[in-house]
């Protein structure tokens, strides 16, 4: 609490303050020195409130003063007083300005919760400025520790570092290193721990008895200076090493002939190999570092060893490797008078070899029954994990046996395959393939695989429309749906009962993501020869006949994939027949002869004139012709030359246009709907109404019969068919 009040008649001057003391302003010459006062309060919180209430008491007899360095001691020249039977204190003449005002703490009190003994206040000239200090009894602390044995003397404590019992533990408050009578003693329980509790805040020595052949251990003291604060625990522990004690360290360095870590009778010791203590860690045998040479038997001590830790190296020498789960630098802990073991394992690298058999597991049940190898077959090692056999991989081929060798073996591990012939299933292992470890030049036997024959393959593959006719399935080239594929038993090249056929797939729409169109396949095929031939439609009629027919060879339980059809499309071909309509009803009937010699085109500008660039052809002796030189997807008008006498009874739509197409299109002959294109599945029918605008001259007496075919897509698009016309 503060407060400012005025004292009336209470101006005062004041002499300078020595400059020494008082750093807080400039000298004043003779100038008149503003100052005002401190009116103190110091009070018992007997509830710990931190609250002024009417029944707490006055504590006399404390000190107040004004910091003016704040520094927090009380300084020559600072102004101060002591509190009276009211826990009052007047402090005058103190210069304006903004002052710590301390309360200094008697022993065993210190500020109420959420109070402090330091209040930064403002002192104007002429007013009184009040502090009010609320205080509680300080709660006690206490020390704590453990006393543990630092076994191996580095100064951190180990799990394996017990505690120690029965110790004594005292506060040397005069200081002289013993306990003496009246100084607070504690004993160490099994685990090495103890406590000294209800301590008033203050300063302490700890310390501890030291039995002979003890001593501290690094970065400890006996003589601990600590602090203890109210109600809390400070911590003081203890290391300590025994010095009474000396152990060993002994070993042997052996030749672990097939390096496979593990000492068997054969594995013999090494003489004249050097040990040493490596004191400054570096791996380098430095002068005046202990070391020791093995003898016959490849043995080697150091004795007189205090306790502790201790790297101990081996010298490799040269063509030798260290043996798995035996470094050539080891970390060994002495334990107070024992000797501890180190061994080292060495050996001279020595390739290896991996043997075994590839057996026909006839029954499939994966164990080896008096059944036959099988000859013939390559194991690998896979070096790379890929599955495949690399350039440089090792790998051996089975013999008339079906036994193999692998020589040149790394020491180690090394994934052993077998490349299974086609139609096999691995059964022993189902993997075909094991990781074999390879001791130091040992051959490692009994790496056997073994494989059942399949009894049944399948022939399957595609039939698609190879449009640059390069034998060759490229990006857009259509799988073709609903051709027929057929196993030729009798080879006659004819689809006869009994014989095994399919029908080339369409595109599943419930598979988006695979495309099955044109795909085919006959399974559970014995092994043998097959002819496998396609039936085509007639749009498909440019196949080469060597593209219909496919020979394949099955071995037992083959898959064979890829058996594809590159069909051809026919080219586009416009025919009909020329003939003497002889009853005049518009139709070919029997006996009506085809007319010979006469001129049929290609009215391919649609002007009604044979141009001279315009395809042309004669009907042949019985009124055919056809026009099938490179005819692209187009619209065309079929005209005749009409010969001497003769009237054309059918069509009649001499001067109309059939199916207009591009930019030459007269106003007159249009098409509604301009474009027709429908996707169709197998066996779905589609019908549209086409309406046509003819000329507005001439009449149409006969009609024409005009054939659409679908294009390669299987969609039908009305102004670019292929069309067929017969007059």
């Amino acid at each position: 609490m503060r407060r400012h009040r005025n004292r009336r008649g209470e101006s005062r001057t004041r002499q300078l303050l020595n400059k020494s003391v008082n750093r807080w302003m400039e000298p004043l010459d003779s100038r008149v020195l503003m100052t005002g006062s401190v009116f103190a309060t110091t009070l018992h919180d007997l509830n710990g409130n931190g609250v002024k209430d009417p029944e707490e008491t006055a504590l006399q007899g404390w000190t107040v003063f004004v910091d003016y360095n704040r520094n927090g001691a009380l300084n020559a020249g600072e102004p101060s007083g002591t509190t009276d039977i009211d826990g009052e204190v007047f402090i005058t003449d103190v210069p304006s300005g903004t002052w710590d005002i301390v309360e200094v703490l008697q022993p065993g009190w210190a500020p109420s919760p959420g109070t402090d003994n330091v209040i930064r206040d403002q002192v104007r000239d002429n007013e009184e400025t009040e502090v009010l200090y609320l205080n509680v009894p300080a709660a006690n602390g206490s020390i704590q520790g453990t006393v543990w044995n630092d076994i191996n003397g580095d100064g951190v404590r180990q799990p394996t570092d017990p505690g120690l019992a029965s110790w004594t533990v005292f506060l040397d408050a005069n200081n002289d290193g013993d306990p003496n009578p009246g100084e607070v003693t504690a004993i160490t329980n099994a685990s090495g721990f103890y406590t000294m509790p209800n301590l008033p805040t203050g300063e302490y020595r700890v310390r501890e008895v030291l039995p002979g052949d003890w001593d501290v251990t690094i970065g400890y003291d006996n003589g601990v200076q600590v602090n203890v604060n109210p109600g809390a625990p400070t911590t003081v522990d203890f290391g300590n090493f025994n010095t009474g004690t000396l152990g060993g360290i002994a070993g042997v360095v052996w030749n672990d002939i097939n390096a496979d870590g593990f000492r068997s009778a054969a594995d013999n010791g090494l003489a004249d190999w050097t040990v040493f203590i490596d004191s400054n860690a570096n791996s380098v045998l430095d002068l005046g570092e202990l070391s020791a040479v093995t003898d016959p038997l490849g043995g080697f001590t150091f004795t007189s060893v205090i306790a502790g830790t201790y790297r101990v190296v081996e010298v490799l020498q040269a063509g030798w490797n260290t043996s798995p789960g035996f470094p050539a630098v080891r970390n060994i802990t002495v334990v107070g008078d024992n000797t501890s073991n180190v061994q080292f394992a060495v050996f001279t690298p020595t390739l290896g070899s991996i043997s075994g058999a590839v057996w026909n597991d006839s029954d499939g049940n994966g164990i080896r029954n008096g059944e036959p190898g099988i000859p013939g077959w390559t194991i690998f090692i896979d070096s790379d994990s890929d599955a495949i056999l690399d350039a440089g991989e090792n790998s051996a081929v089975t013999d008339a046996s079906g036994n193999y060798t692998l020589a040149n073996v790394g020491i180690g591990g090394n994934l052993v395959r077998e490349i299974p012939a086609v139609g096999w299933n691995p059964t022993a292992p189902a993997t075909a393939q094991q990781l074999v470890n390879v001791p130091n030049g040992t051959n490692v036997a009994g790496i056997n695989f073994g494989n059942q024959q399949r009894t049944n393959g399948a022939i399957s593959g595609v039939a698609y429309a190879d449009r640059d006719e390069d034998h060759v399935r490229d990006a857009g080239e259509n799988g073709l749906a609903g051709i027929t594929v057929y196993i030729d038993a009798n080879n006659n090249n004819s689809l006869d009962a009994g014989e095994q056929s399919a029908v080339t797939s369409a595109d599943l729409f419930y598979t988006p993501a695979v495309d099955e169109a044109g795909t085919y396949s006959f399974t559970h095929l014995t092994a043998g020869d097959y002819v496998i031939r396609e039936i085509l439609p007639p749009v498909l009629s440019a196949t080469l006949e060597t593209d219909r027919r496919k020979l394949i060879t099955l071995v037992p339980g083959e898959d064979r994939t890829g058996v594809d059809f590159a069909n051809r499309y026919r080219e586009i071909e416009v025919r009909g027949v020329k003939y003497d309509d002889t009853n005049g009803n518009h139709q070919r009937d029997a006996g009506e002869p085809g007319i010979a010699g006469v001129t049929i085109y290609l009215d391919t500008d649609r002007d009604n004139i044979l141009d001279a660039t315009e395809p042309r052809t004669v009907t042949a002796a019985d009124g055919s012709y056809g026009f099938t030189n490179n005819l692209v997807p187009a619209s065309y008008i079929v005209r005749e030359i009409l010969p001497w006498g003769w009237t054309q009874q059918y069509p009649q739509t001499t001067g109309g246009i059939l199916w207009p197409t591009g930019t030459s299109n007269a106003p007159i002959g249009n098409v509604s709907p301009t474009l027709i294109q429908q996707s169709l599945t197998q066996g779905q029918t589609f019908t549209q109404t086409v309406s046509l605008t003819l000329p507005t001259t001439g009449a149409i007496t006969n009609k024409a019969d005009v054939f659409l075919l679908f294009d390669d897509t299987g969609s039908f698009t009305a102004n670019s068919p292929i069309v067929r016309a017969a007059f």
